[in-house]
Parts: structure tokens; sequence; C-alpha cells
């Protein structure tokens, strides 16, 4: 299990799929990313109030449920695997989430939905070393998850490099042992 580090829900904890369906992001590593990135939006005269989520490579929901709890409006899971599925709907009905504050979907995060309209904060907590950012950036940029104001948080392992063309979005790096959290903002 893992919990909320802060906001309404902080303390509650959340249910995590099997080790062999995820990798969840640690309550350090999610406090340290949490503190950053209300930072950086602090910054740009942005609160979470201000933004929809997108938590991609859901998981448990750590991230979205995370930025739910501090105001976020709505936050939309994807996630392929049924298991993680399965999680996080227990975990919305845990923490009593509103059916209008939560969507959770089974996506193929290489070929997602097309959006509605840009989100404001897309979390993207990918399996380590797996070639998945890429596609899955583009995927979401190309069906219109993402625009010029997208704030972008990814969560690599300290062996991935990410494609040249982040190298100017980038506004905030750091590195928890084996763990890199950037925060790309337009």
């Amino acid at each position: 299990m893992i919990r909320i580090i802060a906001g309404t829900l902080r303390g509650r904890k959340l249910e995590v799929p099997p080790s062999k369906i995820t990798r969840p992001t640690t309550d350090r590593v999610r406090e340290s990313m949490f503190n950053l990135l209300e930072s950086y939006m602090a910054s740009q005269g942005i609160s979470f109030e201000d933004v929809t989520v997108l938590d991609v490579f859901a998981g448990s929901g750590a991230l979205g449920f995370e930025a739910l709890s501090r105001g976020a409006q709505q936050v939309t899971f994807f996630d392929p695997a049924p298991p993680a599925l399965k999680i996080l709907q227990h975990n919305a009905a845990h923490l009593q989430c509103e059916r209008s504050q939560v969507k959770i979907q089974r996506v193929d995060t290489t070929k997602p939905p097309k959006a509605r309209q840009a989100i404001g904060l897309i979390f993207m907590d990918p399996p380590y070393s797996k070639g998945f950012l890429r596609p899955t950036y583009e995927a979401l940029l190309k069906k219109g998850w993402v625009n010029d104001t997208t704030i972008l948080v990814f969560e690599t392992s300290d062996q991935e490099e990410l494609p040249p063309f982040f190298d100017d979005k980038i506004k905030i790096q750091r590195t928890y042992g084996s763990t890199i959290v950037r925060i790309l903002g337009g």
C-alpha cells in the first residue's frame, strides 16, 4: 500500500497492482515531485484547481489521486492492464471520488482516443526502459491531449534519455536514486 501525501485525502491509503504489472512511485519521490511541481506551477501563476489532469500508465493512480487531493477538478487515468484498472476503480471508490472527478480508461497508450480538449497537466510514468515515452507523447500530441501550455511530468529510469526535442522544454530535473523526475513546460 501507498498513501496520499497532502491535501484533502492526505494519509488515505491506496491499493497497488501486483509488482509484475506496475512499479509504484515511492512516497518520497512523489512528495518531492509534487513539491517541485507546485513550485513550478506557482511560478507560472497556475494551481491544481486550474488544471485537468491525465495520469498515463496510471497503475494505482497515485499521481492522479494526489493531484485530485490537492485540488484538481478532474483526473483521467489511462492504463492498458485490466488488473491495474480494477485497482484504479477500487481506489476511486475507496477515496469516495465523484464520477465527475475521475475517468478510468483501458487505453493502449500509443493509441489514445481523441481528446475533447488539451489537458493542463500530464503525468507519464511508463515502465522503465521499454521505449514507451516518445511514442506515447507523440500519440497524445497527435490526438489533441497536449498543447503549448500543457505541463508534462515524466518519471523515468536514470538509464533513459529523453528524445532531444524535449531538451528546451525541461524546466526542472531531479534524480532520486535510480529515478529521474522531469517537469516540462511550454
